[in-house]
């Protein structure tokens, strides 16, 4: 059975919030309503700050045209990651080290839980050569999508305005849970 249905619990999906602003909101449940949903605000402003300065993150924009450009690319905890706007929708990806044992190998083989599954691997991503990535998609049902101008007006009841735009700072915490997940793995 795949991690995804093994380990569900608030932290892994409760708004991707990450696990550290979680505790700290925790602490301060005594608190009044108001000053407590400020507090957390100013917390999780705080975080995403940071982290966008940290990792150089852009915002993910979405469009009805196909594009390639990178949001976000570096190293967390020893793996090296890019996170891509494809115009209509992100995509995230992360080289799997030689040494570990899901390197070379199909992504339905993959023990992984992130949003949507993973749909992608390859031995060459971009410029590098002669390494394997793993990757995952933003555009499934409930993710929204940037459907052409005459896809809209033949399908208007397909397109739901509603679904869910993922930012790059969500997209970076799925990243990491990849990476905590892959560097469990790796003691298994």
């Amino acid at each position: 059975m795949s991690k995804c249905f093994k380990n569900r619990n608030l932290d892994t999906f409760c708004f991707h919030i990450p696990s550290q602003l979680l505790r700290e909101f925790r602490t301060l449940c005594h608190l009044n309503g108001d000053i407590q949903r400020q507090m957390v605000m100013n917390m999780i402003k705080d975080y995403v700050e940071e982290t966008k300065d940290k990792f150089n993150i852009k915002d993910m924009k979405y469009g009805t045209k196909r594009i390639e450009k990178v949001l976000a690319e570096g190293n967390y905890r020893g793996y090296h990651f890019i996170i891509m706007n494809l115009g209509t929708h992100p995509t995230a990806y992360v080289e799997i080290p030689r040494t570990h044992k899901y390197f070379g190998k199909h992504y339905d083989d993959i023990d992984v839980c992130v949003h949507g599954g993973l749909t992608f691997d390859s031995p060459q991503f971009g410029k590098k050569k002669n390494s394997w990535f793993i990757g995952w998609d933003y555009a499934h049902c409930g993710d929204y999508y940037g459907y052409d101008e005459k896809f809209q007006r033949l399908f208007p009841a397909l397109i739901n305005r509603n679904d869910k735009k993922w930012t790059t700072i969500e997209i970076f915490e799925d990243v990491k849970s990849v990476i905590e997940q892959l560097t469990e793995a790796e003691y298994e």
